[in-house]
C-alpha cells in the first residue's frame, strides 16, 4: 500500500495529549519496507533503506552507510503493524531526535506495549571465551571485583559470564561498542579489539567495571516511561572510579585507531598524546 503523495511529517505539539494506541491486528499504515522507505524519504528528504528484524532490545536502529551515504533504518517487524500516528512519530524522531517530545512519548509507549505482545525468544546459554591472546577476562575480573565490587556478587547475585566477542570485522566507521551486558543471558561481552598488547590492562579493567555496573544497576523505567541505562547511582559510581577521567581521555585519543583495527583486522597501534610526544622529544634532545 502506498502513502498519499505530498504528505510531510506530522508536527506534534509536546503539550498535546497522546491519542489511544492502536494495537489491533489489522495491517499498519506501512506494512512493507517499501512503504516505510516512501514515508521516510519524503519526511527526511534523503535516501533511505529500510529492513525489518526481530531485535526486541533495539527495535529501531538507524545509521548512515556507504558512498554516496544512505540512511539505513532497521525496524522490528512489529512496525509493519504500526498505526499512522506511530509511523509519523518515528519519522519525526529520526528527523529531530528527542526534541520531538510528544512524538517520542507516543513512540516509546507504543514500542513498550507492542514488545510485551512479542513472545520471549528462547535463548541458549552462550559459549564463553574469557581467555584472550593478551588478556584473560577471568583474571582481570578478580582484580576489578576485589577493588570495586567486593561482596556484591555471590550466591544470591552470581557474577555475570565473561567472554570476548566474535572476532569479526566491524562495519562501523565512526563508533565502536567496546563492551556490553546482556541482562537476559547475564553475560558481559568485551570487544576483541581490546585484546591486544597496546591496549593497556587498566583500560580493559575499566571497561569490565563499566559493564559490571550495568549488571549491578540494570536498566529501569524513568518518569517518562523511557528506559534509563545510566541512572544517577550508576553515573556516581562510575565517576568515582579512579581511572574514570583517564579512561575517557584514552578512549577519545585512541578510538579512531581502535575502529581502524576492528574494521581492517589489523594490529592496533596506540597513539601517543601530544604531551607525551613533547616529553619524549625533549628527553631525546638532551
Amino acid at each position: 500500500m502506498g502513502l498519499p503523495s505530498g504528505r510531510g511529517p506530522r508536527i506534534l505539539s509536546p503539550m498535546a495529549t497522546s491519542p489511544p494506541l492502536d494495537l489491533s491486528e489489522s495491517p499498519g499504515a506501512c506494512p512493507t519496507a517499501a512503504d516505510w522507505e516512501e514515508l521516510l524519504i519524503e519526511s527526511l528528504r534523503r535516501p533511505v533503506q529500510v529492513s525489518f528484524g526481530t531485535s526486541r532490545t533495539v527495535p529501531v536502529r538507524a545509521e548512515e552507510r556507504g558512498q554516496p551515504p544512505v540512511f539505513c533504518v532497521r525496524l522490528h517487524k512489529a512496525f509493519s503493524e504500526a498505526p499512522l500516528e506511530v509511523c509519523d512519530s518515528l519519522a519525526r524522531w529520526l528527523l529531530v531526535g528527542r526534541r520531538a517530545r510528544r512524538a517520542c512519548t507516543l513512540l516509546d509507549n507504543w514500542i513498550d506495549q507492542r514488545m510485551k505482545r512479542e513472545p520471549t525468544p528462547s535463548r541458549s546459554a552462550p559459549t564463553l571465551h574469557p581467555n584472550g591472546s593478551t588478556y584473560d577476562l577471568g583474571t582481570l575480573s578478580q582484580d576489578v571485583l576485589n577493588q570495586y565490587f567486593k561482596g556484591h556478587f555471590g550466591q544470591e547475585r552470581p557474577l555475570p559470564g565473561l567472554t570476548w566477542g566474535r572476532r569479526a570485522r566491524s562495519r562501523s566507521r565512526h563508533s565502536l561498542r567496546l563492551g556490553s551486558y546482556d541482562p537476559v543471558t547475564h553475560v558481559i561481552r568485551i570487544h576483541p579489539v581490546l585484546d591486544q598488547p597496546e591496549v593497556p590492562r587498566w583500560f580493559v579493567c575499566f571497561v569490565l567495571a563499566h559493564e559490571l555496573l550495568h549488571a549491578k544497576w540494570p536498566p529501569m523505567r524513568g518518569s517518562g516511561q523511557r528506559w534509563i541505562h545510566h541512572g544517577a547511582q550508576f553515573r556516581a559510581e562510575e565517576a568515582a572510579h579512579p581511572d574514570f577521567k583517564r579512561a575517557q581521555d584514552w578512549e577519545t585519543l585512541q578510538l579512531p585507531g581502535l575502529i581502524r583495527s576492528a574494521r581492517r583486522g589489523t594490529k592496533f597501534r596506540a597513539k601517543r598524546s601530544r604531551g607525551l610526544r613533547n616529553l619524549l622529544g625533549r628527553q631525546g634532545s638532551r
